[in-house]
């Protein structure tokens, strides 16, 4: 097993409070924290491609080999393993697995105000993304906002419930709840290496390699509401196809309607008390065991101001713009298909014409072969005539008087008076 003086941090979410921007930092910043002493440890490449930089996606496959991990752990140089994945808030049995029994464990925690939270994750649902893509996704498809409100309060719900179990049934953990956004001023990244317990130098060292790049900025809800409407009209005219992240993006520059505001303010403050009263209890248990940032029980910011009614779309509007898409793309469809068809036929008419100097060619070689097969019988014919020939010339050099009297004889047949005169 590994040795005692590893110590893995288990950055385990939750979700819409900057992980993959903390997961980014931390794959392409790996020279640097390894010689801090963290090895953002790779058990198998990252789905760049997605994109992400998360690197417990070996753990998260279903019996994982245990060796595989010990073997890496105990090769790195470091005395730090950080493996983030805000999957794994769902999933405490991978950081109780056995294979990390000797090492020291400590769960990392970013909590959001619970109703922001579920805004902001009922947001991210709606996007296109969610229409097609399997993995990482929650595999419901393309969400509206209300469905994703219902949803993800119960998710959330059952997630809070599950931590404070995990939490309470596991006393050699060490339990590290910090608040998204972080206070005091700090940036998310300096939270992160402040509770992965490095000393100040590499802290700031590291801080300062940091990009300015932002993290996920969320979406209008009139985004939200344009790409989930638009994935039910997809789906129910048969059109599948024709919805991409690049149809929603042009027909939201195109409606009128629709509210341009986040999510959270789109919700009326009985939404919203509704939601931080279902998340109260665990949040609070949270709080109160494993001083988890007070904030996330409060009501969010945009409970306080005077916002206005929310702003849906016109579904005529977006209908409309919808069907002349999908006509414009039906057009093109037809178009399309009329030059690859006459692609098609063109070389169909190439094709004939290649079969008919292909069936041309075969007659000529035919008529060749011919012509050579009968060549070839005359020249066996004349070399059997030279054979005889030369058999014939080769006996009468062996036996000439056979030939002489041969000749005589036939002579004298044809001549009666040289018979008599003899």
């Amino acid at each position: 097993m590994a040795s005692m003086t590893k110590t893995v941090y288990f950055h385990i979410g939750t979700v819409k409070t900057g992980s993959t921007g903390l997961q980014k930092f931390c794959y392409e910043h790996r020279e640097a924290l390894l010689g801090a002493d963290v090895d953002y440890i790779q058990f198998q490449p990252p789905r760049l491609d997605l994109p992400r930089w998360a690197n417990a996606d070996y753990l998260m496959t279903a019996d994982f080999d245990s060796d595989v991990v010990t073997r890496y752990v105990e090769a790195s140089p470091a005395s730090r393993i950080l493996i983030s994945e805000e999957g794994l808030m769902g999933r405490p049995q991978i950081w109780q697995h056995p294979v990390f029994n000797n090492m020291r464990r400590v769960v990392i925690l970013y909590l959001r105000n619970n109703v922001d939270l579920v805004a902001s994750w009922a947001s991210e649902n709606a996007l296109p993304y969610n229409f097609s893509q399997k993995e990482h996704s929650s595999g419901r498809g393309v969400v509206s906002v209300e469905e994703g409100i219902s949803v993800w309060t119960d998710r959330y719900l059952s997630h809070l419930q599950n931590l404070h179990k995990a939490f309470a049934a596991d006393p050699e953990l060490t339990v590290r709840l910090l608040p998204f956004p972080p206070s005091n001023g700090k940036t998310l990244i300096k939270t992160l290496l402040e509770a992965l317990e490095l000393n100040q130098e590499a802290v700031d060292g590291l801080v300062d390699a940091a990009s300015n790049d932002p993290f996920n900025v969320g979406h209008t809800r009139k985004f939200c509401d344009t790409s989930s409407t638009l994935a039910d009209l997809s789906l129910q005219y048969g059109l599948p196809r024709l919805y991409s992240h690049d149809l929603v993006k042009s027909i939201y520059n195109q409606l009128h309607s629709g509210d341009q505001r986040k999510v959270v303010e789109t919700l009326t403050k009985q939404d919203m008390t509704t939601i931080r009263n279902k998340l109260l209890s665990p949040a609070k248990a949270l709080i109160e065991d494993y001083g988890a940032p007070p904030t996330i029980i409060d009501m969010p910011k945009a409970a306080h101001s005077n916002n206005a009614p929310y702003n849906p779309l016109d579904l005529s509007e977006l209908k409309l713009i919808f069907f002349e898409h999908a006509i414009k793309r039906v057009v093109t469809f037809l178009q399309e298909r009329d030059a690859a068809l006459q692609e098609r036929d063109a070389a169909l008419q190439e094709r004939d014409a290649a079969l008919q100097e292909r069936d041309a060619a075969l007659q000529a070689r035919d008529t060749a072969l011919q012509e050579r097969d009968a060549a070839l019988q005359e020249r066996d014919a004349a070399l059997q005539a030279r054979d005889t020939a030369l058999q014939e010339r080769d006996h009468t050099r062996k036996y000439p008087w056979k030939y002489i009297r041969h000749s005589w004889n036939a002579n004298l047949k044809r001549s009666p008076r040289s018979r008599r005169g003899y």
